[in-house]
């Protein structure tokens, strides 16, 4: 069906108390101010199955009912979509249920969903749902069930007495801030990112979460550093596959936004589990430098022994080791230390020097002991042994350092000769690089 005039909804039913059923194939309203769909009910239910609906600047699905329940069902590979005005608004003030078909989309000007149930609601989504606006999803009302295993394109709002968010699929959040009232858990198994297309540093606030369960990845890549999640005083509970990627510049020099020695951040409340941080470096091929001040990558109220762990247990870049550090208020920051090839270098050059010294007391006392006289002789000393070493840690061992230990063989060697007045002699020290432990 097919309306093309100003105001002309393609489809319009009311009824009283009496439930309606909708089975739709292809609807479309061109006309300015027309609406693809409009149900409405005093005290009846109605139940919608549609395929593709399309309104160019009025709401594309629009379904009201006084009291009634209302059902929603977007067929997969299907398409709803509106213009300027929103791609399905429920409004009742019984319960609601929406589905979104596998590779189907719902898509608005305002919004893509738009749903006020004060029965409470529980939206499962398989398909895509977006809009201009960035306002993907808006829910109010009774307690509502939110069940993602598609996309969400966009941030989303709950003005719900509780909500229940759990994402499987991938949330794409950008836009603005997505918030939360009454008791409201957020689930992630699957892949959430923040802020993915912007191209200069920003925050995304998630406000109003009581708690965060990740198992799935949040991902705050975008090419540049400084982005920030901001979860407020969520309780943040790691398991399973739970991972943090954020983007740093490790580097001594600026890397186009990112400014030299930055990183982007995670902000909660109590933090616990296990989560994996994923560290990708904008400097990757640049020098690093020391930084005992440290970067941070997690703001949080407390973090339980082992809630986060860098992933490799280190970044290494040359002469510095990045480690991840508590500090005294139970931050997390990335520190740069000197790294084991550092202190190896250090060790090398002291030796060569010790063994030098040494041999050129050798040399001493054979000149010494043997006066040049008539005839040729021959002479030779060769010195070595073995040594462990140990470093102690700068930092308290709930930060970056363990006490590490090395053992090294050396050797010296020395000799000479002389034939009548002449003498003549040659050194050699080596000093190879022994294992840490």
């Amino acid at each position: 069906m097919t309306t093309s005039g100003a105001g002309s909804d393609a489809i319009s039913v009311q009824t009283g108390s009496g439930a309606q059923t909708l089975v739709l194939q292809t609807v479309t309203a061109s006309g300015e101010g027309s609406r693809g769909v409009v149900a409405v009910s005093d005290s009846g239910a109605i139940t919608l199955t549609s395929g593709q609906v399309s309104a160019v600047s009025g709401d594309a699905i629009s379904l009201t009912s006084t009291t009634g329940d209302i059902a929603a069902t977007l067929a997969s590979a299907g398409s709803t979509v509106s213009g300027t005005g929103a791609g399905l608004v429920i409004t009742t003030g019984g319960s609601a249920d929406v589905v979104l078909g596998s590779n189907a989309v719902l898509q608005g000007g305002t919004f893509g969903l738009s749903s006020d149930a004060e029965g409470g609601q529980d939206v499962v989504l398989a398909g895509t749902v977006r809009a201009d606006s960035n306002h993907a999803v808006a829910l109010s009302g009774g307690a509502a069930t939110l069940t993602n295993s598609g996309t969400v394109d966009g941030y989303m709002t709950f003005d719900t007495a509780a909500t229940t968010l759990t994402n499987s699929g991938t949330w794409n959040a950008h836009g603005g801030d997505t918030t939360f009232t009454g008791d409201a858990t957020l689930i992630n198994s699957g892949t959430f990112k923040v802020n993915a297309a912007a191209s200069a540093a920003a925050t995304m606030n998630v406000t109003g979460l009581t708690t965060f369960r990740n198992s799935g990845t949040i991902s705050l890549v975008n090419g540049h550093t400084g982005d920030v999640l901001n979860l407020g005083d969520a309780a943040f509970v790691g398991s399973g596959n739970s991972r943090v990627v954020l983007e740093a510049n490790l580097g001594i020099a600026a890397v186009g936004a990112s400014a030299a020695q930055s990183a982007d951040q995670l902000t909660v409340g109590a933090a616990s589990g296990t989560t994996t941080l994923s560290i990708t470096d904008l400097s990757s091929t640049a020098a690093a430098r020391f930084n005992f001040d440290g970067i941070r990558l997690v703001n949080a109220d407390s973090v339980a022994n082992g809630a986060f762990v860098l992933e490799g247990g280190s970044i290494n870049k040359g002469f510095v080791d990045y480690r991840l550090m508590t500090d005294g208020d139970g931050n997390l920051d990335l520190v740069g230390v000197p790294s084991a090839e550092a202190f190896e270098l250090i060790r090398t050059g002291a030796e060569v020097r010790h063994y030098w010294r040494r041999s050129g007391d050798a040399w001493s006392e054979q000149m010494r002991a043997f006066a040049p006289q008539d005839g040729l002789s021959f002479w030779g000393q060769v010195l070595g042994g073995s040594e462990t070493n140990r470093s102690r840690p700068i930092y308290s061992e709930t930060c970056w350092a363990r006490p590490r230990a090395s053992r090294r063989t050396s050797t010296c060697a020395t000799a000479g000769g002389a034939a009548s007045s002449a003498s003549i002699g040659a050194r050699a020290a080596m000093a190879p690089v022994g294992a840490l432990a």
